[in-house]
Order: structure tokens, then C-alpha cells, then sequence
């Protein structure tokens, strides 16, 4: 099975760099390096998915930077992705 490297879930595109190994107090597992653009700023930024989690992924998908993390808190009026992309910013 061929590894889906895209995914757009709301608007928001998220693209998979690759994998890396990352330690958890229960191990190292082998994680995927996703990268996306904030739902609010619009920044870039990475973050890291466990590979077994294929069920569901939305869930597991971050739409927000460090700086505007919000846990269990919905995107409401989600920053202008496609029309930052059209500036070349």
C-alpha cells in the first residue's frame, strides 16, 4: 500500500515529510512528520502522528501552532490558507 503524503481535512492541507523515530516513556515508536499551516496565522509548523493511529486521523491532526494551541477548542473562522498561499507568503 502505497503511504498517502497529502490529506486536506476542512480547508486545511496537511503534507507528510516522512517518518522518524521519537522516544515515549513507553518506548520509541515510529511517528509521521506532518506540516501544515496554522488555522489562525497561517505560519507554518510540524508536528508528530503515531503511526498506528490510521483510524479517524482528523482527530490526531493538529490545525493550530505551538503558539495558538488550543486543546478541545474548534477552529471558528479559520485563517485564509488558500488566499496566504495565492500572495506567496
Amino acid at each position: 500500500m502505497d503511504r498517502i503524503i497529502e490529506r486536506i481535512y476542512k480547508g486545511q492541507v496537511y503534507e507528510c515529510l516522512g517518518t522518524k523515530i521519537v522516544s515515549f516513556k513507553n518506548g520509541d515508536h515510529v511517528v509521521d512528520v506532518w506540516k501544515s499551516r496554522c488555522a489562525e496565522c497561517g505560519n507554518y509548523f510540524e508536528f508528530y502522528k503515531v503511526q498506528e493511529d490510521h483510524k479517524n486521523w482528523s482527530q490526531y491532526m493538529s490545525r493550530r501552532c505551538q503558539l495558538h494551541k488550543k486543546k478541545g477548542v474548534p477552529v471558528k473562522n479559520s485563517y485564509d490558507i488558500q488566499r496566504h498561499a495565492e500572495i506567496g507568503q
